[in-house]
């Protein structure tokens, strides 16, 4: 019981659960880049996690294309559906500080992939109210996010399975998700190959947060994660809280 209980707190600790790819799709296909079974992935505004989305990613055994994995990882050893599904549940992040100790992810830290988003969603707390954000790359079409994978029979369309690493927030993080204090792990262009490929330690070197300067974010309308239409074209529009106009303007 003490174990589970644990468990629980550093999975609700993490809180990295939807994000947006309606567009990065089109964008990794302009670049070029060998592709394996996108066409799988359904475009959407908005994915939360706890559906189990197949979203684009690269993997280490594959650094030159894009594939899919689903989302939620499904250790090598789970066997039967209704065990890999429970613990899909509890598997969409992982903690960078306690890789190597948990082991659900310590065997999987040389299997390292970067899964691609438009950007992603989180909820600042204010007021005694939820404020959700639109967070993306100020500079690039899409964002990188650091992962493990593994390979698994028990996902449909998909023979991968992945989690999404975080980190402690950031500055500008640490302002929306200003409960859990937490972000995903962000993959520079620049260190896409030390990631994939890199030794462990140097691997590790990059396991920090996402430098400033590289994020922005806006507030959006008011939704609900469990019935957000995830092909409403104003979803991701800028939406101002008169509320929050003072400390939107020392935050942004």
């Amino acid at each position: 019981m003490i174990k589970l209980i644990f468990d629980l707190i550093c999975y609700f600790d993490n809180m990295c659960f939807s994000g947006s790819v309606n567009e990065v799709l089109g964008k990794l296909r302009k670049k070029g880049i060998a592709q394996v079974g996108l066409d799988a992935i359904q475009p959407s505004a908005f994915v939360s996690g706890f559906s189990h989305p197949l979203l684009p990613i690269t993997v280490a055994e594959s650094s030159d294309t894009v594939t899919v994995a689903q989302w939620g990882l499904i250790p090598e050893w789970v066997k039967d559906a209704k065990t890999g599904f429970a613990i899909s549940n509890k598997t969409l992040n992982a903690r960078a500080e306690t890789l190597t100790e948990r082991k659900m992810y310590a065997p999987y830290v040389a299997q390292r992939c970067l899964i691609y988003l438009d950007g992603f969603y989180e909820w600042q707390h204010l007021y005694g109210k939820t404020y959700p954000h639109y967070i993306y790359s100020k500079s690039s079409e899409y964002i990188c996010i650091g992962g493990l994978y593994t390979h698994s029979n028990l996902v449909a369309n998909a023979a991968l399975s992945c989690t999404m690493i975080t980190t402690p927030a950031n500055e500008l993080m640490a302002k929306i998700h200003n409960t859990k204090l937490r972000m995903p792990l962000i993959i520079r262009e620049e260190d896409r190959e030390m990631w994939l490929n890199g030794e462990l330690p140097d691997a590790y070197s990059l396991m920090k947060p996402a430098h400033n300067d590289y994020l922005d974010a806006h507030t959006i309308k008011p939704i609900r994660p469990q019935s957000v239409n995830p092909n409403d074209p104003d979803l991701k529009k800028p939406f101002t809280y008169p509320e929050l106009a003072v400390s939107q303007g020392s935050l942004f």
